[in-house]
């Protein structure tokens, strides 16, 4: 996911754009910065990310980089829709995305059923049976109940 800040120092008034992932460091180096300087006195101004903003600490922003740095964008924003986390939430709930999965187009349970069941398979009944005898959208609520997860603008996004 990538992810664009502009800082402005509340001391002189500087206004920088920074594309993240990247450390305090090179944010100091940037703002002409010394080790006596404290960086707190940046304050995130602007964001390409909605949840971002003024009130988040950088240190955590720039954590939360890291976390997302190779992630679908969506998956991120699945995850801040459903659960309403924002940075300090990814931080605390989230160690990786790799138990997430947002399957885009599955918007009712009946497509959840259907979705699953193609993935799963079921062998040796043929598609017109199948479509007679089983219930995909009563398939899909039961896994919409039990999944930690649920719908999302881009689809389902199933949490194992």
């Amino acid at each position: 996911m990538d992810i664009t800040i502009r800082l402005r120092n509340k001391l002189n008034g500087q206004v920088e754009e920074v594309a993240l992932p990247t450390s305090l460091e090179a944010v100091k180096e940037r703002f002409k910065l010394d080790e006596t300087d404290d960086y707190d006195n940046l304050v995130i101004v602007d964001s390409n990310v909605d949840f971002i903003d003024e009130y988040d600490l950088l240190e955590d922003v720039l954590k939360f980089s890291e976390l997302v740095e190779d992630v679908d964008e969506h998956l991120v924003y699945a995850c801040h829709e459903f659960f309403g986390y924002d940075v300090r939430g990814f931080l605390f709930y989230v160690d990786d995305f790799d138990d997430m999965t947002l399957i885009y187009d599955v918007d009712t349970n009946r497509e959840l059923g259907e979705y699953w069941v193609n993935e799963l398979g079921i062998q040796n009944i043929p598609r017109d049976q199948l479509e007679m005898y089983f219930d995909y959208e009563a398939y899909g609520r039961d896994i919409n109940i039990e999944s930690s997860g649920g719908f999302v603008a881009d689809g389902f996004l199933d949490v194992h």
